[in-house]
């Protein structure tokens, strides 16, 4: 069995296009080029949880993702990243081909992702917007303080919140991993995360994908230990 990522329709900026929407959801569909094409913030929110403009952020400009694709090979432990394209032996694709690619099998698909999937990690490393960090001065500390104390005047040196995100979770076949992500408490399978945020709004600090079966306060126990 083969799927078909692009065909010879899509255009340069569609296949980067698609080409992220990849890496964000982890999977390809038809749908993918209707959703482009509405460029409207409810589909791109609820289709991978970013806005039009956040999405555009990551895509365009130096170091965006869509320069990554143009011009980084997808890395292949088998052939030279600098030798010619060896299609007699296995599949690969040279910085800046859109030819069309049509019927690739899973394991080909599978090298797409892993490699949009990099290419999408280093581009949000290297946007200030994407990065998490708790506050590096004393003033700014002492600015969030006041922020709260703004609206909760008895509330003197605090900084910001802590809250627990459950996300649903796939229930597996394998026992011991049912096991570990069901949660009896909302009796059903999922992923444990602890956010810590400011009254600016952002996310400074962040324990994400525990096992569902931990409480929250275990979940961040490793990272303030």
């Amino acid at each position: 069995m083969s799927v078909q990522l692009f065909n010879g329709a899509y255009d340069k900026e569609e296949e980067v296009a698609a080409a992220a929407m990849f890496a964000v959801t982890g999977k390809y569909s038809a749908g993918d080029r209707t959703l482009w094409s509405t460029q409207e913030d409810r589909a791109f929110i609820t289709t991978m949880g970013l806005d039009v403009a956040t999405f555009w952020k990551i895509l365009e400009g130096p170091g965006g993702f869509g320069e990554r694709w143009e011009t980084m090979p997808i890395p292949q432990h088998d052939v030279s990243p600098a030798g010619a394209p060896q299609g007699h032996r296995q599949w690969c694709r040279r910085p800046g081909d859109h030819s069309a690619l049509s019927g690739i099998s899973h394991a080909q698909m599978s090298r797409y992702l892993e490699f949009a999937e990099e290419i999408l990690h280093q581009t949000l490393l290297s946007l200030d917007e994407a990065s998490i960090s708790m506050p590096r001065s004393v003033p700014h500390f002492q600015h969030l303080s006041d922020l709260i104390c703004t609206r909760h005047p008895l509330l003197e040196g605090a900084f910001g919140s802590i809250d627990g995100l459950s996300l649903p979770s796939q229930e597996l076949d394998d026992p011991e991993i049912k096991n570990v992500k069901y949660n009896g408490w909302k009796t059903g399978h999922c992923i444990n995360s602890v956010l810590a945020f400011p009254p600016e709004g952002v996310i400074i600090s962040a324990a994400l994908n525990a096992p569902g079966s931990w409480h929250d306060t275990d979940v961040p126990t490793a990272r303030y230990a």
